[in-house]
């Protein structure tokens, strides 16, 4: 009779052992999946901040491009150091590039917003394409049905940088303004017009009106 009893405090002190064992592996798995979401969550921090941070570097140097002092376009090997420049003097209130105005037929965002892939070379050598999974440019002008007044055009300019499925987007927005000149003859002649990456469209333009582009804001 003693040894029967025994036997069942020995099965009794198994089945507590199992199920200590099947706490502790769960408690394991537990913090094992709380260390993966932390771990998750401070790998899209960082990506996330990498992210806007390389958008905000494209975006800037955008910016010195745009921004060039208007008499800087006219001198010699200025289309091929300010390309974008030169693509938003040719291109802009032209036929081939609608205007955008969400209120208006023909005017929407699939008629008026352009996409770049493209970027400058000192981009692509400080790694920028590498560390990214995409880059995008979106560039776009506003106006209204009607209007001729190309000074106080709104120019908006939006970059996004992903990676993974983490991405930043920086848009900024630019005023167009037409400084005066008391001398447009030293003005009237502009690179880039037969070149088909500025001027895909072969538009005319008045040379000796200048553009000029200010910084607006930065979202």
């Amino acid at each position: 009779m003693k040894k029967r009893v025994l036997n069942e405090k020995k099965g009794s002190a198994l089945l507590v052992a199992i199920a200590i064992m099947a706490v502790i592996m769960m408690l394991s798995l537990a913090l094992l999946l709380v260390s993966y979401s932390l771990y998750s969550t401070a790998r899209r921090q960082q990506d996330t901040e990498q992210c806007r941070e390389m958008a905000q570097s494209l975006s800037r140097s955008l910016e010195y491009e745009i921004t060039i002092p208007p008499t800087a376009a006219y001198e010699a090997g200025a289309s091929e150091k300010y390309p974008l420049w030169f693509y938003l003097r040719y291109n802009i209130w032209q036929n081939s590039w609608n205007y955008y105005n969400y209120e208006e037929r023909g005017h929407t965002s699939e008629y008026a917003y352009r996409y770049f892939n493209a970027y400058a070379d000192e981009i692509t050598e400080s790694g920028l394409k590498e560390l990214m999974d995409n880059i995008s440019i979106l560039i776009y002008w506003e106006s209204e049905a009607e209007s001729t007044d190309e000074e106080g055009t709104e120019l908006v300019v939006s970059v996004t940088c992903g990676k993974g499925n983490v991405k930043s987007t920086i848009v900024t927005c630019y005023i167009l303004y037409l400084p005066e000149n008391t001398n447009k003859a030293k003005y009237n002649t502009l690179e880039g017009k037969d070149d088909e990456n500025i001027n895909p469209d072969n538009n005319t333009i008045q040379a000796e009106d200048m553009w000029g582009w200010s910084f607006s804001e930065r979202e």
